[in-house]
């Protein structure tokens, strides 16, 4: 029997959650950007040498406006992939603001971060060491990824997808 995981997509608007989910899903990178409104829902089968589960994942919107919502996706989730855009230094500290929101409510879940948008390193404003460091301080494991080129995308899920099996086993 395939054991089902809840993972909750938490970011700033542009930061590529929806992308992310499209590029793992369908193999499929979207060049419009068309905001999530609410929360989006997609489900992958996540099959490899190490783990097998069906990965429930829940796209939360970035527009403050629907910042209230994900609080009731978050509850129950066994992780939570948080974005940010490495050239946008706003979306870096509003993703150290979600993770402390999510520990205050839900201090069971797995955190994994995800900087995004390293096809676009000449205009990077969020330094790798100070990302990395920050992320490991706290436990967190962090990878820096691009879904404009696919880049490290499998290869992260696969490696949060057998944490989150171990954590739960």
């Amino acid at each position: 029997m395939e054991a089902h995981y809840k993972f909750v997509l938490l970011g700033d608007a542009e930061t590529g959650k929806t992308t992310f989910l499209s590029v793992l899903v369908n193999d499929r990178f979207l060049n419009e950007y068309e905001g999530t409104i609410g929360a989006a829902y997609m489900g992958k089968n996540i099959e490899n040498e190490t783990c097998r589960l069906m990965a429930n994942f829940w796209d939360t919107s970035g527009n403050p406006r629907y910042h209230c919502l994900a609080r009731m996706y978050y509850r129950d989730a066994n992780a939570c992939i948080i974005f940010y855009d490495i050239t946008n230094s706003e979306s870096f500290t509003n993703a150290k603001s979600y993770i402390q929101e999510v520990r205050d409510t839900s201090p069971n879940v797995i955190f994994f971060v995800l900087g995004n948008k390293v096809d676009l390193i000449e205009k990077r404003a969020v330094a790798f060491d100070e990302a990395k460091k920050y992320f490991t301080d706290l436990g967190i494991s962090f990878w820096e990824i691009s879904c404009k080129n696919s880049s490290m995308i499998t290869e992260t899920m696969n490696l949060i997808a057998f944490k989150v099996i171990n954590s739960n086993s």
